[in-house]
């Protein structure tokens, strides 16, 4: 039995601000800051350039009639406004000559909103590396060119910080183009195995231990061997450090499956993205529905 649901990776990362607007666009608001994952940087970027997209991949102006405003600039305090489609998911891409270009998809409402705080960041090129860096050793395709999706799974439970959501140790991820092209996640070793003693935070993570972190079982019944199969073989799942990353992604609209267990059953999530050309959609974390 395999349950499969659709969702968007952002929506809960954005929150809502009414204006009373209920219009065919709404403005999105927010600050881009340096950083990566969990724990976001708090360095403003200034000079990147924001676009929006619809799921049709066509660019969301402002005035949509006159095809104006269908761009934004980040200040010196890193802010920007800029125009979405009114309750409907969208993808922001964001870059600038030296960032990473990177992708978030969202949910807009039916007015204007902003985006919470840490919720929108970008990375350097050599925090890039770094990311294929710590890849490389259990995954074959980490220095292939082209765009990626990396993060941490974790359950969706209302009312739980982001950091403390229980994470998803049996998740198998797969990306797919519009062809139907698939492209297999690649995984990093269970914390504390010789492979990986214990070090799991990302790049940017400050070696951080992320104590908020609970991994209840909820979506993991069957041990750890998906997590990491030892030896020489690389891991099969997210396993107890819930990352996973794909790389060599073409541009363009990207489907991304999440098969997960808990107890015998067995479910998919699919999300949607958009992948900039050599660039970066993390997913800080992908939320899972809680198995039902």
């Amino acid at each position: 039995m395999s349950p499969t649901r659709a969702t968007l990776p952002l929506p809960v990362l954005l929150l809502l601000a009414c204006t009373g607007r209920g219009e065919e666009v709404v403005l999105l608001s927010g600050v881009v800051t340096e950083g990566e994952a969990e724990g976001a940087g708090e360095s403003p970027v200034a000079g990147l350039e924001i676009l929006s997209r619809d799921l049709d991949d066509a660019l969301v102006c402002k005035d949509p009639k006159a095809q104006t405003g269908c761009s934004a600039t980040t200040d010196a305090s890193g802010a920007f406004e800029i125009a979405t489609p009114a309750a409907a998911a969208f993808f922001l891409e964001l870059s600038g000559p030296e960032h990473v270009a990177t992708t978030f998809t969202g949910l807009a409402p039916i007015v204007d909103f902003e985006a919470s705080e840490g919720a929108l960041w970008v990375r350097t090129p050599d925090q890039l590396e770094a990311l294929r860096a710590e890849f490389e050793a259990t995954c074959d395709t980490a220095r292939e060119a082209g765009a990626v999706i990396e993060g941490r799974v974790r359950l969706y439970i209302s009312g739980t910080p982001l950091d403390e959501l229980p994470i998803v140790t049996t998740a198998v991820i797969t990306a797919y183009d519009a062809q139907g092209n698939a492209w297999p996640a690649c995984y990093l070793p269970d914390e504390g195995t010789e492979e990986d003693p214990g070090d799991t935070g990302s790049p940017g993570d400050t070696g951080s231990t992320d104590t908020g972190t609970r991994d209840t079982g909820a979506a993991d019944t069957g041990g750890s061997d998906t997590g990491s199969a030892g030896g020489d073989e690389p891991p099969t799942a997210t396993g107890s450090t819930g990352r996973y990353a794909i790389f060599g992604l073409a541009e363009g609209p990207t489907t991304v499956t999440y098969t997960y267990r808990a107890g015998e059953l067995t479910y998919d999530e699919v999300k949607l993205f958009r992948m900039p050309e050599e660039g970066v959609a993390p997913t800080w974390p992908a939320l899972l529905p809680l198995p039902y």
